[in-house]
């Protein structure tokens, strides 16, 4: 009997990850936890030099087809093709704003922040622009602050 193999061959890496870019905004503590967490994660200020211009990071960000990880809203308005990822502080600790980080990073919806812009906070995950998408989590990663 002849062997018949049926194991498939891909022309093309298939990859379900995020490449995240850290933007420098991100405080020393909370970009070394996401670091742990996701390895493949590159700083900014690494890549594109400290203090370069959003500009440039968003440049660098599509040319290496990586989403932005911020905390401030610098990259709202700007062209990110691969997707902004922003945690939204709330006046919420470095602990804190990683634990909301992980519960999107485990939450099984973290490829729907492919080319959007993707809101984090203590009480939800929000998608915006071409997909809308809300997800509460439960419980809160963060029960001691809201989004006030």
């Amino acid at each position: 009997m002849p062997y018949i193999s049926l194991s498939l061959s891909w022309s093309f890496p298939v990859t379900n990850k995020l490449r995240l870019l850290i933007d420098e905004s991100i405080t020393e503590p909370l970009a070394g936890n996401i670091l742990k967490l996701v390895p493949s994660a590159v700083l900014s200020k690494e890549c594109v030099g400290q203090g370069a211009p959003d500009a440039g990071v968003a440049a660098y960000a599509n040319r290496e087809r990586r989403l932005i990880v911020s905390v401030d809203s610098d990259f709202d308005k700007l062209n990110v093709t691969y997707g902004v990822i922003r945690i939204r502080t709330y006046r919420a600790d470095d602990e804190c704003l990683f634990e909301i980080f992980k519960a999107f990073w485990i939450s099984g919806h973290r490829s729907k922040s492919k080319a959007s812009l993707t809101l984090l906070s203590p009480i939800r995950m929000k998608v915006t622009n071409k997909l809308r998408f809300e997800h509460r989590w439960s419980p809160s990663p963060c029960p001691n602050h809201s989004e006030d």
